[in-house]
């Protein structure tokens, strides 16, 4: 494992269970990707989830594990955010992450409940799937 390199692929480090992850998948459906982020504020998601995303590393860290997931399972397309939804992310996934990871705020002031992922700063966004 690469050392100081968040590991958002790891299936031990995994911040959901596979029942939580599907149920978050199907409540964000069609929804930006700031709908995932506030699901993880959510005091509305189980007993222990507030206790469990407190931190917002921990949260930073759910919040990009859920997209890589939702990418694997072919629920989203990652794409650039600069008003061209078409345009895919470019590089690998682990790239793509890497770079999320790179911009993504660093404090709960910074993401400002969320409206980061509608600013310049924000340099991806998410397109929902459906099968076919």
């Amino acid at each position: 494992m690469n050392e100081g390199k968040d590991d958002h692929s790891s299936s031990e480090s995994a911040p959901l269970t596979d029942a939580e992850y599907e149920q978050l998948a199907l409540r964000c459906e069609d929804m930006e990707l700031d709908a995932v982020w506030g699901e993880l504020n959510s005091p509305f998601a189980g007993a222990d989830w507030m206790a469990r995303f407190r931190s917002f590393d921990v949260r930073k860290h759910a919040f990009l594990w859920i997209i890589r997931r939702l990418v694997l399972d072919g629920h989203i397309v990652l794409v650039v955010a600069d008003g061209r939804p078409e345009v895919a992310l470019p590089g690998t996934l682990d790239e793509q992450i890497e770079a999320m990871s790179s911009a993504f705020p660093r404090t709960d002031d910074e993401m400002e409940n969320g409206i980061w992922f509608f600013m310049p700063a924000c340099p991806f966004g998410g397109n929902w799937r459906h099968g076919g």
